[in-house]
């Protein structure tokens, strides 16, 4: 298969001259996270994702109206062609540390956007080999996605959210604005942080989308927006103790990422990322294994899933 057999059309887009807030109205209309840059003849020049959004909002101290795309695009751009591979494709996410990338023609112009998504319903679709080969192959590329930074230990016996959870977890207060928020994750270098209240107790998530979509939606600055206008109403929330397989299916069902672990009197004590789960995948040492390679790609085919809005043409650009 090639990246012209699994592409997602048109792509939704925009225009370095745009303003930030044209573009988070972009991503908001067409649930999507990342914006390829056009110029006038829809050749690619760069890309904007919601983090560089929220990140340029934080570090100029600005309203989304009072910056352009250009500002806080990245103009070093990985692009597949259509003709490419897949197995090419996966190359150039692995080598980027991205899940999405451009697809354009022989002049460059923008044809779509190819996710790991796309090509793990793509490896389905073409029914996988029996011993899994496909499966394997996309949990791998996207273990190598998430990795930066030295290569952490893994945990091959792992069967309960204890065993793979992160342990150091940093949160914020629903007293914070959301630039204090942004602040966090800019030093902390993530893109999510639980929301504890006065009594220590977990109430919410929030993530750097969601600081994007708040700034968009309320046209201010971050300083001015508190974190519980931004922050999920409801945490999906995991013990230690929880078996793996039922940390992924509520990921599964509430299409999260990140899941707070809490310890039985509700006190934050670690995460579990869909990372974490993707780094430590191996071929399945039981049946119905919830690390087994088939069990983590569904995973991720459901987790970064795209918005129905994204199917349904593109804005701007």
């Amino acid at each position: 298969m090639r990246a012209s057999d699994v592409v997602t059309k048109p792509a939704w887009s925009c225009f370095a001259h745009d303003t930030l807030q044209r573009a988070a109205q972009i991503m908001w209309e067409g649930g999507c996270g990342m914006l390829p840059v056009v110029d006038a003849a829809r050749r690619v020049v760069g890309v904007v994702t919601d983090r560089d959004v929220c990140m340029a909002a934080y570090t100029r101290g600005l309203r989304l109206c009072q910056m352009n795309v250009g500002s806080a695009m990245t103009t070093a751009v990985h692009v597949v062609r259509e003709r490419d591979p897949l197995e090419s494709v996966e190359a150039t996410m692995r080598c980027g540390h991205v899940r999405r990338v451009p697809v354009v023609d022989d002049g460059r112009t923008l044809s779509g956007v190819v996710s790991i998504d796309d090509i793990a319903r793509a490896h389905r679709r073409a029914s996988a080999t029996a011993d899994g080969l496909a499966d394997q192959i996309v949990v791998n590329t996207m273990a190598e996605i998430c990795q930066r930074g030295p290569m952490r230990v893994s945990c091959p016996e792992a069967r309960v959210v204890s065993d793979l959870m992160t342990r150091t977890v940093h949160h914020c207060r629903t007293r914070d604005s959301l630039h204090r928020v942004a602040g966090s994750m800019w030093d902390l270098d993530c893109g999510a942080l639980p929301v504890v209240d006065e009594a220590g107790r977990t109430v919410a998530m929030v993530t750097d989308r969601d600081a994007c979509m708040a700034a968009y939606t309320r046209g201010d600055a971050l300083h001015d927006i508190p974190v519980t206008v931004a922050a999920s109403q409801a945490a999906h929330s995991v013990r230690p103790d929880t078996d793996l397989g039922v940390a992924e299916a509520v990921m599964k069902m509430h299409r999260v990422r990140r899941l707070p672990v809490l310890d039985i009197g509700g006190n934050l004590v670690g995460m579990l990322s869909i990372a974490d789960i993707v780094r430590n995948a191996r071929r399945p040492i039981e049946p119905g294994d919830a690390l087994g390679f088939e069990k983590v790609a569904a995973t991720l085919e459901s987790v970064y899933r795209p918005d129905d809005a994204r199917l349904m043409g593109a804005l701007g650009g």
